[in-house]
């Protein structure tokens, strides 16, 4: 049973391990990840020109608190609403969620189009990219649940976690490269 009868529960599974080996490269990019290297300052402007007259700055560790909060209530709000959902829906839609927070989040930091508004923006950003990772979450579990033979469902809980750790490989290597391309 298992891994060698694999195709009894692979045909509805390996998309789903897909779109969480991108939401697993996502949130290692995004939770902080990337940020830590972008704001790396003791203190960080707030607001500046041409927003505000004068440069408003809060510190590094209290703009982290407040991107931590918004981070965990996007995944709280995520999780629960996907277990209020009456159908299942293919997390790939909420890994384009996550990729709509992640270029919120990009072009918040400082030398992009919205830069001015980065510590704004990049808590929102965070909120949508870990409100996508809940909502990914649960639907690949709901979908194990609901669809996977309880007799395979150890051997497609396996699948999924090791494709999920090969995407949390993924992007805590790409951090490094983001970095520089962001930061240019």
């Amino acid at each position: 049973m298992g891994l060698r009868e694999w195709t009894e529960w692979t045909p509805g599974m390996w998309s789903r391990c897909l779109a969480s080996l991108a939401d697993m490269a996502i949130l290692e990019v995004f939770s902080p990840g990337l940020l830590l290297f972008v704001y790396n300052t003791p203190r960080l402007s707030l607001l500046a020109p041409p927003v505000w007259l004068e440069t408003v700055s809060v510190p590094k560790d209290l703009f982290f608190v407040f991107y931590d909060l918004c981070t965990a209530a996007g995944s709280l709000v995520g999780r629960y609403t996907a277990y209020r959902i009456q159908r299942l829906v293919h997390p790939a839609w909420f890994v384009i969620l996550m990729i709509v927070g992640a270029a919120l989040i990009i072009v918040s930091t400082p030398g992009h189009y919205l830069g001015a508004f980065g510590l704004l923006l990049a808590p929102l950003g965070g909120f949508v990219v870990l409100l996508g990772d809940g909502l990914v979450y649960v639907m690949v579990c709901r979908f194990i649940d609901e669809h996977v033979p309880k007799a395979y469902s150890t051997a497609a809980l396996s699948c999924w976690l090791f494709t999920a750790d090969l995407g949390s490989n993924i992007g805590a290597n790409m951090i490094a490269y983001l970095r520089d391309w962001v930061s240019a």
